[in-house]
């Protein structure tokens, strides 16, 4: 078992340059094969950011109509093949990386907790699908201009109607 910064008493972490109550140490006077507290801080952001990617992956197969991002996922082989492999790679980043990726490799239940803060993702879009899409007119995606109407009815056409620069004479 890997010995990490955490678990070392009092009297081995003043020989490395800390004390109990202090819990930033010096990664040069770190004992060889342990994580220092920001190696293992940047180790979960980097993990936990992976794996919002991939629930943001599930949430923007279907935009509109249905909440089940589920539905249909089996019969999209190349989703699902791009989905494992962005795991795979990730988690082999991770644990086998090293100084390469500048990561710590994480137990098993780490990386759970990184999946669960990863998942929120799939929450977040569930609260995105209740936004009313009127709050999102100001991106027009047609080719054709607005109208001077719809261009009124726009979130852009509200704000800029609020500043006194744009407001007709």
């Amino acid at each position: 078992m890997k010995t990490t910064l955490v678990n070392l008493k009092e009297e081995e972490q003043k020989q490395i340059g800390g004390d109990a109550e202090n819990k930033y140490f010096l990664p040069s006077k770190a004992p060889k094969d342990s994580g220092t507290q920001k190696l293992l801080h940047m180790t979960y952001v980097f993990q936990i950011f992976v794996f919002m990617q991939i629930f943001n992956q599930c949430n923007a197969r279907l935009l509109t109509g249905s909440f089940n991002i589920f539905e249909g996922m089996s019969r999209n082989w190349l989703f699902i093949a791009v989905a494992l492999s962005t795991f795979v790679i990730q988690m082999t980043m991770v644990e086998v990386g090293g100084k390469i990726t500048k990561t710590y490799p994480l137990e098993l239940w780490r990386n759970g907790i990184c999946l669960i803060f990863g998942s929120g993702e799939l929450i977040w879009g569930v609260l995105i699908k209740f936004l009313p899409i009127t709050w999102f007119q100001c991106f027009n995606f047609e080719e054709t201009p607005m109208t001077d109407d719809q261009y009124e009815k726009s979130t852009l056409g509200r704000m800029k109607n609020g500043s006194s620069i744009h407001k007709k004479a």
